[in-house]
């Protein structure tokens, strides 16, 4: 009797051990992929949003929301990585929103590093705009990019201070230099670049 109550124990022991196993592995599977980027390919330089190929504006959206946007691969809300996957230049024509001014990129809202690739991003037509706006707790790395013909025309765009813009080459920096707003959200010294070289 005593070795079959031993057994009745270890079995019941198991059970348990099995059961928090398994709930284990299915808190893990329902858990987001919190702190893993997802990288988002832009497959296509067309500074529009919609269509079958991943825009520009389609990725910081998708990095932004977390969601399924155009034909871009979901982001995360950050940290995402956006690649610039085909030759450029990036060209934008119209404004994308008019956060703090006029802005041809959508508000980055989350944290997102730019992976160029030596790719240009630019504001090409007689509209003027900021070629992107970093919100308030957000942070924009740029590495490997050329931001070029930026042109923020309202006090609001110019002197507006949010969030972090980090590190772009030097490469990208030289570029932004001679205009305030270079295409991003300044801070007051118009001489800066607005996103800092490392």
């Amino acid at each position: 009797m005593h070795g079959v109550g031993q057994r009745v124990n270890m079995m019941g022991g198991g059970r348990r051990i099995a059961a928090a196993m398994l709930f284990a592995l299915l808190i893990v599977v329902a858990l987001p992929a919190v702190g893993r980027a997802a990288t988002i390919d832009v497959t296509t330089n067309s500074g529009g949003t919609g269509g079958t190929d991943c825009t520009l504006r389609d990725a910081i959206s998708s990095a932004n929301t977390g969601a399924v946007v155009g034909a871009c691969t979901t982001g995360t809300m950050g940290p995402d990585i956006i690649n610039l996957a085909v030759a450029g230049p990036y060209s934008l024509t119209v404004v994308d929103n008019g956060t703090d001014g006029p802005n041809g990129l959508p508000s980055v809202t989350s944290v997102i590093t730019l992976m160029g690739n030596g790719e240009t991003i630019q504001r090409t037509g007689a509209t003027a705009f900021r070629l992107v706006h970093v919100a308030v707790g957000a942070t924009l790395e740029v590495v490997d990019t050329i931001l070029t013909n930026g042109n923020s025309t309202t006090s609001a765009a110019r002197s507006a201070t949010r969030g972090r813009r980090r590190s772009p080459t030097a490469r990208s920096a030289a570029t932004t230099r001679r205009q305030p707003a270079a295409g991003c959200s300044t801070t007051a010294a118009p001489s800066r670049p607005s996103i800092a070289a490392r």
